[in-house]
């Protein structure tokens, strides 16, 4: 009785949109076998976002995917830093005399979820997220002395590496998708 199966639907773009496996028009139901496949992904979808273990893990993976492409540039990772006086740091990693602390966000828009009003739903989405980065980088930027101390280095730089692509005016939010050229352009270096 809980799961929601069909919905009456008349739009085109309404029925290729929707996240359910039968719609209806009329009293006639149709499908797809790829409305099947977009409905299973969004039951599993939901229920993994549900668990705290899949989300603490998938965020681990994120960040070894982060260490993994900054150390093809030069960086070097300092794991000792991940926890400093109970605060956690995601990755930390020294070049040339300067510390680059990494915070990464796991965050993402499921958009099998937005199904009606979705320029509205995944704008706002959007927003909610640039502001969240924006309250990480200023944690970020208030918890700074501790990584000089720990590392006797005076330069750092801190950026947030986000996994959802986000437009903000923020140069310091960047996405995971275009790291590899902030990297090759030296942009992480030139902040």
């Amino acid at each position: 009785p809980s799961l929601v199966l069909y919905k009456d639907m008349s739009g085109f773009f309404e029925v290729t949109a929707s996240r359910y496996p039968f719609f209806r028009i009329g009293e006639i139901y149709y499908s797809t076998i790829i409305f099947f496949q977009r409905y299973i992904v969004n039951v599993i979808s939901r229920a993994l976002e549900r668990k705290k273990k899949f989300q603490v893990d998938s965020g681990f993976i994120f960040e070894k995917r982060v260490v993994g492409l900054v150390r093809a540039y030069g960086f070097e990772h300092r794991k000792t830093c991940k926890r400093l006086e109970h605060k956690e740091f995601d990755v930390v990693c020294v070049k040339d005399g300067c510390i680059y602390n990494f915070q990464c966000k796991n965050n993402y828009i499921n958009v099998q979820k937005i199904d009606t009003n979705w320029i509205k739903t995944a704008a706002r989405k959007h927003r909610t997220l640039a502001r969240a980065y924006d309250k990480a980088l200023e944690k970020e930027y208030n918890r700074e002395d501790m990584l000089k101390q720990e590392l006797g280095i005076d330069r750092i730089e801190s950026f947030v590496i986000t996994r959802f692509p986000v437009i903000t005016p923020n140069q310091r939010v960047v996405s995971f998708n275009i790291m590899p050229v902030y990297l090759e352009k030296g942009l992480f270096e030139s902040q």
